[in-house]
């Protein structure tokens, strides 16, 4: 019906991102850019989680040094990018935490649509990082430049209602009722071909 659901699948780490997941993702964007059965795509996670972000384990272990690091965060931006120009709708199913560039995808897509008990933040100061995957241009333009700041300046964890009323989110609703919610706006995007418009937004 024009629909694709990616889902990130690596529920025991929450989802988070190390290379090779990284280079799936990018490899799936980039055949999913040219198939004209896709109309709408959904982007989600499985399990408790949307997405922490980087994983620190594989940034520790298996990159080397800083070109490697480097590298990583440079593909992880690309990542962001083809979400955000993807050709067709894009709407981030969140149904858990989404922290880092975890939250900073979801904020590439067109729409976030989120259950009541996610929860979002710009974890990067916690790290001794700074934002990444975009974090530094998509959250002004969401939320305005001061909350943006607070975000990522104290690393906070915010709740679900806090997100709908900052307008970091578009919509909330009960657990059980995310995918239905979601799956009703893609049908409803698919069937305009809303795709027109995205040059322009």
């Amino acid at each position: 019906e024009g629909l694709a659901t990616l889902t990130l699948n690596r529920p025991a780490a929450y989802n988070s991102f190390g290379g090779p997941l990284v280079e799936e993702l990018l490899g799936i964007f980039r055949t999913r850019e040219t198939d004209p059965e896709v109309r709408v795509l959904i982007l989600t996670g499985a399990g408790q989680a949307f997405c922490a972000g980087g994983d620190l384990e594989y940034i520790r272990e298996k990159l080397s040094g800083p070109a490697e690091g480097r590298n990583f965060i440079k593909r992880v931006g690309e990542l962001a990018r083809s979400i955000y120009h993807f050709r067709c709708p894009t709407i981030a199913m969140v149904g858990g935490v989404a922290a880092g560039a975890g939250a900073n995808l979801a904020l590439a897509c067109d729409f976030i649509y989120c259950s009541a008990s996610a929860r979002f933040g710009q974890s990067f100061a916690n790290v001794g990082l700074i934002p990444d995957a975009g974090g530094d241009y998509f959250l002004p333009r969401a939320v305005g430049r001061a909350r943006a700041k607070e975000l990522m300046f104290t690393g906070a964890l915010i709740d679900a209602a806090t997100a709908l009323e900052i307008g970091l989110v578009n919509r909330v609703v009960e657990a059980d009722q995310l995918e239905q919610t979601v799956r009703a706006l893609a049908e409803k995007l698919a069937a305009m071909d809303v795709s027109l418009f995205l040059p322009i937004l």
